[in-house]
C-alpha cells in the first residue's frame, strides 16, 4: 500500500469517527451538569442528616441508652448461648413473671419498631399498593 492511500484511508477513517469522540466543550458541559445535580442533594442531604443525628439523640437521651462496649458484646453472646442451650436443658419453664413482663415489653417494642418502619418504608399505614391486586378479588 503507498504512503498516500494509506494517508488517505487514515483521514477517512478520522472524519468517520470524529463526531464519536467528546469535545472539550461536551465534556464540560457534561461535568457542569453532574456538578449542578450533586449540589441538588447535598443540601437536603446534610439536613435530613442533621434531623437523624438530632432524633436519635433524643432518643438515646430519653430511653437512657448508652453506648455499648466491646465487654458488651462479649456478654450478649453468653446470653444467647444460654438462652438457647435453656431450650435443650428445660430451664427456660423456671422463668419469673418479672422477666417474662421485661421479654413480652421488649418484643412488643420490636414489633412496634418494625410496624412503623413498614409504615415509613411504603409511606402509608393502611398498607402496600399492589397493582392489579383488589381487596377481595375476582374470587366471589
Amino acid at each position: 500500500m503507498s504512503p498516500a492511500r494509506f494517508l488517505n484511508k487514515a483521514t477517512a477513517v478520522s472524519k468517520r469517527f470524529a463526531s464519536t469522540t467528546p469535545s472539550a466543550e461536551a465534556i464540560k458541559n457534561q461535568a457542569a451538569g453532574v456538578a449542578k445535580k450533586v449540589n441538588g442533594i447535598v443540601d437536603p442531604l446534610v439536613y435530613y442528616g442533621r434531623v437523624g443525628v438530632e432524633f436519635v439523640s433524643q432518643v438515646f437521651t430519653h430511653a437512657k441508652v448508652t453506648i455499648p462496649n466491646p465487654a458488651a458484646f462479649g456478654e450478649a453472646s453468653q446470653g444467647i448461648t444460654n438462652f438457647v442451650q435453656s431450650f435443650s436443658s428445660g430451664t427456660w419453664k423456671k422463668i419469673t413473671v418479672k422477666d417474662l413482663k421485661a421479654f413480652v415489653s421488649h418484643g412488643i417494642q420490636i414489633v412496634g419498631f418494625f410496624a412503623v418502619g413498614e409504615m415509613v418504608g411504603r409511606r402509608s399505614v393502611i398498607g402496600y399498593d399492589i397493582p392489579g391486586n383488589d381487596a377481595h378479588g375476582d374470587h366471589h
